[in-house]
């Protein structure tokens, strides 16, 4: 096997540019990134960058190189060189932190840039249960400001681990123009879920992780830079 560390991903992600201008993260749609020509100009563009080992055997029987060397980009708005990346890297970044010290990511590409560092109090909900019924309380202890934590919503959780991390903002908020809050959680989220969303929290809030005791009022810091 090969050793694979979480970690891993975070190293080599600072390296390696976002350059598919997909939403969240930019404007096109699934469909335009295909007609564009899709993952293989990708694969070649990471090759000729020195980001991708082309040469690894695929189940194709044919290595990854043989099967882009005919790979064309047919629109260069949908899938960017690599000199003019939609952002610089990262696309996600690895977390660790007292509320997750065996990790946690989060999708930069698709966060809001001034909440990438932030200090606010948490408004918990302990289950999803609590989530659904609480956040459109007019009388919800939270404002902008606020860091809204989801306990009790991994793998061992809630089964089946549905993608409920990307919580949707308190209504009295949304109400104000609000469009995005630091939103914590053991849970996932779609691919094409946009906002300033920690997930994956480790260990997750039903085997003990610190997550679990998160209570109202506590103050939370986000920093990806520091990835923390």
């Amino acid at each position: 096997g090969v050793p694979l560390e979480l970690n891993d991903f975070d190293v080599i992600g600072r390296e390696v540019p976002t350059i598919v201008n997909l939403q969240p993260a930019g404007k096109f749609l699934m469909e335009e990134f295909y007609y564009a020509g899709g993952l293989p100009v990708v694969l070649k563009a990471l090759t000729e960058g020195g980001h991708f080992n082309a040469d690894a055997m695929t189940v194709a029987g044919q290595s990854h190189r043989d099967n882009i060397i005919d790979a064309e980009n047919f629109d260069s708005t949908v899938i960017l060189p690599l000199d003019q990346p939609l952002a610089a890297a990262p696309h996600v970044a690895v977390l660790t932190g007292n509320l997750a010290p065996q990790g946690a990511v989060i999708k930069v590409s698709a966060a809001s840039s001034h909440l990438l560092q932030h200090t606010g109090r948490a408004c918990v909900f302990t289950d999803i249960d609590d989530y659904k019924a609480r956040i459109d309380d007019e009388n919800l202890d939270a404002d902008e400001n606020s860091v809204l934590v989801l306990q009790q919503c991994g793998l061992r959780g809630y089964p089946g681990m549905a993608e409920v991390g990307n919580m949707a903002l308190p209504a009295k908020l949304l109400k104000r123009g609000i469009t995005d809050m630091v939103r914590i959680s053991d849970a996932r989220m779609s691919g094409t879920a946009f906002g300033t969303v920690v997930l994956h929290v480790s260990p997750e809030a039903a085997v003990g992780g610190p997550i679990n005791f998160v209570k109202d009022g506590d103050v939370i810091t986000l920093d990806v830079e520091t990835r923390m």
